[in-house]
């Protein structure tokens, strides 16, 4: 496991701030904010206090249920909310979040919303340097991966099913892309939410630009890696060989 010496502190001295929608706002209006904010969740709110909150796959399931996307969001939010307290301690925090398996939790001050604090915050916490711990020992291994002759409404349904947010892409036994979550939403925002436009095949959509480490490589230069990137997900190779993904959850695990 790794130790972080700072976990001690409480979470209010690391937030930033937050961005949230009103629950009078139309689950159109909110996938523009998601998509502008390049956030996958985002909190609910009455005024200043918490009501729910909404992410990614939460709308992409709306989406295959049908739901009219100019209805208020508060319609199709998550109400029982997983939160913290600003004074609960980072080590506090990332207990919750492992034993809830919830990427990401708003932070209050009563009921008041003061936050939300992420994996990818905890991950760009962690220090560049050697760790001695190998991908290999982090790693998701035989991860799902998907064709490029998907077609996109398929991708959509494995998605939403299986709760993952992202997957590698395989041709002849090769990586060549990859695609998330966030890709899908943007893709039917640009095509007003119209079902047919998910007829493509999903090889239109996903990104050619793979970011990969090798399985012998250390923590360190995964850390580096996402940082650089503004990833929260790594291919893993052996050669040119998937035999691996390696998330900011996966890191965190990790993490005592």
């Amino acid at each position: 496991m790794i130790k972080i010496e700072f976990f001690y502190k409480p979470v209010k001295e690391f937030l930033k701030p937050v961005v949230s929608v009103d629950e009078t706002f139309s689950i159109k209006k909110t996938v523009e904010i998601i998509l502008k904010t390049d956030t996958r969740r985002i909190p609910v709110v009455r005024g200043n206090e918490l009501v729910g909150i909404i992410t990614t796959t939460d709308i992409l399931n709306a989406f295959l249920r049908g739901e009219d996307f100019n209805q208020f969001v508060s319609n199709i939010m998550i109400r029982e909310v997983i939160t913290c307290q600003v004074n609960n301690t980072l080590e506090e925090v990332l207990k919750i979040m492992k034993i809830s398996r919830k990427g990401g939790l708003p932070v209050l001050e009563g009921k008041k919303l003061k936050g939300i604090i992420t994996e990818k915050d905890f991950v760009r916490l962690l220090p560049f340097k050697p760790y001695g711990v190998k991908v290999s020992e982090l790693m998701t291994k035989k991860p799902f991966f998907l064709r490029t002759n998907l077609s996109l409404l398929d991708t959509l349904k494995i998605m939403v099913n299986t709760g993952y947010r992202r997957f590698p892409v395989v041709e002849n036994e090769e990586v060549v892309g990859i695609i998330t979550n966030q890709d899908l939403l943007r893709y039917l925002w640009q095509n007003e939410f119209k079902l047919q436009a998910l007829d493509e095949e999903m090889k239109k959509v996903m990104s050619k630009n793979v970011y990969s480490v090798q399985v012998n490589a250390d923590l360190g230069e995964v850390l580096k890696l996402m940082r650089e990137m503004d990833i929260g997900g790594l291919v893993v190779l052996d050669g040119k060989q998937l035999v691996g993904i390696i998330t900011e959850r996966d890191i965190l695990n990790w993490i005592g």
